[in-house]
C-alpha cells in the first residue's frame, strides 16, 4: 500500500524539523506517511540534510500562492505555520493571515485530507479587548478560526513560550544585578504561571499524536506545553542550572516595557500581562495543558525545563 503524503511547511525552522525527525524515526509513522519538506531555499545545509535523509524537499514561499499551491500536490495531511514578521504591526498582521490563508486553500484545492496548522492563543479575545497589540498571537488564532470554516478537517497545534526565549529579549532572560545576583526581571507575579515548550525538542511527539490519530482529534486544539512553572520555581530552575543566585524582580509595566526594544516593546509587554492576568490559555489553561499532555503520554517524554538548560546552558559571567 502507497504511503501517505505528509506536506510540512517550516521544514528547516524549529516546529517542522522536529515533526520530521519524529516521523521518520517513529515506525508506525514512518510507514504510513512519506515527507514533503518545503522550504525558501533548497540549496542551505539544513534542507541538504533532509534530502540525504530521503525526505523529499521543495521550494516554495507563502507569499506565492502558485508556489504553494504546487508544493501540497497529492498532500493528504499538510502540517503549516507562518512565523511572525516585525513590520508595523498592521502590515505583519494581514501579512501572516494571508499565508495562512493561502497554505489552507491550497490544501482544501489540493483534495488533503487533514491539515494540521501550528495556532496560537487570542490574547484580544480572552482578555475581553483589553489587550490589542499582541498581533504575532491574534493573527495565528484568527487563521486557525478561518480554517475552522473550511471542509477540511484539522487539528490544532499550540506552542507556548518556547524555552529558547531565556536566552534573549522578553523578560525570562537573566541579567546581573550589579551586587553578583541575578534578576529575571518583568511584571509578573510570583505566582504566575508560564507555560513553556522546547519546540525543537517536542513539536514532534505532540504533531505525531495527532497524525497517528487523526479522526480523533479533528478539532481539537492541543494546549502543548511541557509544563506549567511560576516565576518562583523558574528562578529556582535557573539558579541551580547556573550555579548562581538568581531572584524573580517584578517591576512596573512601564519600567518594564522602557526596557525593551522599540519594535517588541508593547507586544511583549501585552504578552507578559496576558500571562499574568489571563493564563497562556485562558482561565483553565492548567486543564488543558494537563489534557495534552495525557493525549501524549505524560510528562516523561517531553523536555522539561531543567533538561533544557542541561542541554543548552545559561553562561552567566
Amino acid at each position: 500500500m502507497s504511503k501517505k503524503l505528509l506536506v510540512v511547511f517550516g521544514s528547516t525552522g524549529q516546529q517542522g524539523s522536529s515533526v520530521i525527525s519524529h516521523v521518520l524515526s517513529t515506525r508506525s509513522l514512518s510507514s504510513q506517511y512519506s515527507i514533503r519538506a518545503i522550504t525558501r531555499d533548497v540549496s542551505k545545509p539544513s534542507a541538504l540534510s533532509l534530502q540525504s535523509q530521503g525526505v523529499e524537499v521543495v521550494e516554495a514561499d507563502l507569499d506565492d500562492p502558485q508556489s504553494i499551491s504546487l508544493a501540497v500536490k497529492d498532500a493528504h495531511t499538510v502540517f503549516a505555520l507562518t512565523a511572525t514578521t516585525f513590520d508595523p504591526p498592521d502590515v505583519a498582521y494581514q501579512k501572516e493571515y494571508t499565508q495562512g490563508k493561502t497554505v489552507a486553500d491550497a490544501a482544501v484545492a489540493a483534495g488533503a485530507k487533514y491539515l494540521i496548522w501550528s495556532s496560537s492563543t487570542s490574547v484580544k479575545k480572552l482578555s475581553g479587548g483589553k489587550l490589542t497589540n499582541a498581533f504575532p498571537f491574534d493573527v495565528k488564532a484568527d487563521v486557525e478560526a478561518y480554517i475552522r470554516t473550511l471542509s477540511i478537517p484539522s487539528a490544532f497545534f499550540t506552542p507556548p513560550t518556547f524555552m529558547q526565549n531565556f536566552h534573549g529579549p522578553g523578560g525570562l532572560a537573566p541579567h546581573p544585578l550589579g551586587d553578583g545576583t541575578y534578576g529575571i526581571i518583568n511584571i509578573a507575579a510570583p505566582e504566575t504561571l508560564f507555560a513553556l515548550v522546547d519546540p525543537a525538542s517536542d513539536s514532534g511527539k505532540f504533531v505525531g499524536t495527532i497524525l497517528a490519530n487523526q479522526d480523533k482529534y479533528a478539532g481539537k486544539v492541543f494546549a502543548s506545553a511541557a509544563g506549567l512553572y511560576s516565576m518562583k520555581e523558574i528562578v529556582e530552575i535557573v539558579g541551580k542550572a547556573t550555579g548562581k543566585e538568581v531572584k524573580h524582580v517584578q517591576v512596573e509595566e512601564e519600567v518594564f516595557r522602557a526596557s525593551l526594544p522599540e519594535p517588541i516593546r508593547d507586544m511583549i509587554t501585552e504578552v507578559m500581562v496576558f500571562f499574568r492576568d489571563f493564563g497562556y490559555y485562558g482561565s483553565d489553561t492548567k486543564e488543558k495543558v494537563e489534557w495534552t499532555i495525557e493525549q501524549v503520554g505524560g510528562p516523561e517524554g517531553l523536555t522539561s525545563l531543567e533538561e533544557y538548560l542541561r542541554k543548552n546552558p545559561l553562561k552567566l559571567e
